[in-house]
């Protein structure tokens, strides 16, 4: 999952740009621009903020459930300073500080700079031409069309597509941009999710149409095994997360799309597998396949939008780290209104998700103190800073 205790290694498809294409609900200004002597122009970017949250389906002391047994909490969920250097044959990009997300159906994750540690990305570019482009470092990684910071989303909940997607690694890639800027390809190699272990092989392959809208195809593979000694941003592999440190991911999303001038709509799809591996005591294959449709509709040249996703998610197997649990099978929806004022924002959003499968092998699990409960509500206030 993406900035969590777990690692995965992908096959996918997905629309987006290179290194990342998220949701743009909020618009950042334009960035602070320095003279950086012999460096040339350096960009500086970054942003701050935090969110209260209530949801029901707490559990309690003896039995904490799915959400543990807090009901509401405050928390900063993210603070990112970007560093850029984007002109010249050499360029590089430097973002510190700490990320957070909250996912539907979950527990919140607050900015934490040590689940990546306080550098966040840090990769050197070399640029020849308007073609081709060569980084190594600390990279994004090429799926999903959520992103981090959640400034980048059109809602503050995430997706559960998102929660089991990779975002940073160690690594290096190379970037293909045809002359027209409709073709655009991406090869990476790393340690995908930061593992350690430099086995990952992600790419990404676009087309974007005459309406700009446009499709990409990304995909990762794990060439060996993570695990069962590894060890790395996340700590030792331990059999609960195995699956997701040796799976494999398939995906698309389409992006880009409008109707009218005001409302933008983003398809996805995503397909995780992990086979069999007794040695990380994977004792049978594991998948799940989700389905999600974003929306983000602006009113006008005023201050305010909304965003919205609704999304559908299953799993088979005896995984318990894709999401909510083994074989789970769950349908969501999250609703934020947004207000934007140059640079402060601030939004709501309501987010309920429903367990229509809940029960593998006979034994029930859910939300609640008792541990069976199918439906949850999610209430999310945030606010921060752009600049």
């Amino acid at each position: 999952m993406k900035n969590k205790n777990t690692a995965a290694a992908l096959i996918g498809l997905s629309v987006g740009y290179f290194l990342a294409q998220p949701a743009h609900a909020l618009s950042g200004p334009d960035s602070i621009e320095i003279d950086g002597g012999p460096f040339g122009s350096i960009q500086v970017s970054g942003g701050v903020d935090g969110m209260g949250y209530y949801y029901t389906g707490a559990g309690n002391k003896v039995n904490a459930g799915l959400v543990g047994d807090k009901s509401n909490g405050a928390q900063v969920s993210n603070y990112l300073f970007t560093v850029q250097k984007t002109t010249g044959v050499l360029q590089a990009t430097v973002s510190v500080g700490a990320t957070g997300y909250y996912s539907l159906g979950t527990t919140p994750i607050a900015a934490t700079s040590g689940y990546l540690s306080p550098l966040y990305e840090g990769y050197v570019s070399i640029v020849p031409n308007a073609n081709f482009t060569f980084s190594a470092g600390e990279i994004p990684s090429q799926e999903g069309y959520e992103a981090l910071p959640d400034w980048s989303n059109a809602n503050s909940l995430a997706s559960l597509l998102y929660y089991t997607e990779n975002t940073v690694s160690r690594g290096f890639l190379v970037t293909y941009d045809n002359t027209a800027g409709t073709i655009n390809a991406t090869v990476e190699f790393g340690d995908g999710y930061r593992t350690g272990v430099f086995n990952y092989l992600q790419f990404l392959a676009g087309y974007t149409f005459a309406n700009s809208s446009y499709i990409d195809v990304y995909g990762g593979l794990n060439l060996g095994r993570s695990g069962p000694n590894t060890v790395g941003a996340y700590g030792a592999i331990l059999p609960y997360n195995a699956g997701e440190y040796n799976s494999s991911m398939i995906g698309a999303y389409y992006g880009g799309y409008t109707l009218g001038a005001n409302l933008s709509l983003v398809p996805e799809v995503q397909f995780q597998y992990t086979k069999a591996d007794s040695l990380l005591g994977i004792a049978k294959e594991s998948q799940n396949l989700g389905f999600l449709l974003l929306a983000d509709y602006s009113f006008g040249v005023t201050p305010y939008s909304i965003g919205g996703f609704v999304e559908y998610a299953t799993s088979q197997g005896p995984s318990q780290t894709w999401y909510i649990g083994p074989d789970a099978s769950a349908v969501g929806v999250s609703v934020a209104p947004t207000w934007q004022f140059k640079n402060l924002f601030a939004r709501a959003d309501l987010g309920y998700i429903y367990l229509t499968n809940n029960k593998a092998d006979g034994v029930s699990y859910g939300y609640g103190a008792n541990g069976n409960q199918k439906g949850q509500f999610t209430g999310v206030l945030e606010a921060g800073a752009l600049f």
